[in-house]
């Protein structure tokens, strides 16, 4: 009687799981759930692994309309680039920085001497982000709207990429023979 008690706890207990994070120091990987015959997985917002440094290309929907390139820079929660942003005809230089939450995206753009500030909260899913934005100039409402846009991913600049080709000369030897 004992053993049967004890082998339907042990059922039960297995068929529970557990599920929990991983944190690596670069940001929190996708929970797993352990100790079900099938594993499954839960999108924990941007902190996923994706480093979103790369070049930035995003329509902001308000009025008036905006375009945004950017080349931005990710390293661990932080972001930061420079760009142009385009709008009724001018083109501005603008800078970029900002935050990556487990959550979110949130990002503040300046206007080359500080005429116009525009907040953008956004979420990123490889290589597509959407959100919302607030734009601020002086004197002037506070305009807001919607914005999608996409981003090329690129190497992390962090990590040291060294590519060997065929015509690339290798250090000589300096062995002595005696």
């Amino acid at each position: 009687m004992a053993i049967l008690v004890l082998l339907i706890l042990l059922s039960g207990a297995a068929s529970q799981g557990y599920m929990g994070t991983v944190s690596t120091g670069r940001g929190i990987l996708t929970p797993i759930t352990v100790g079900e015959e099938e594993s499954s997985q839960a999108q924990v917002g941007l902190s996923g692994g994706l480093n979103l440094t790369g070049s930035w290309s995003a329509n902001l929907k308000g009025s008036p309309a905006r375009h945004l390139d950017l080349e931005m820079f990710q390293q661990d929660d932080l972001v930061m680039g420079s760009g142009q942003l385009s709008s009724e005809g001018r083109r501005i230089n603008i800078t970029a920085a900002g935050s990556v939450g487990t959550k979110d995206l949130m990002v503040f753009v300046m206007a080359a001497g500080g005429e116009e500030v525009i907040r953008m909260e956004l979420s990123a899913s490889k290589t597509a982000i959407t959100g919302v934005y607030e734009a601020f100039s002086r004197g002037m409402p506070i305009e807001s709207g919607t914005l999608t846009g996409s981003v090329i991913l690129c190497a992390p600049q962090d990590k040291e990429i060294t590519i060997i080709s065929a015509a690339t000369p290798l250090p000589a030897a300096s062995t002595s023979y005696a």
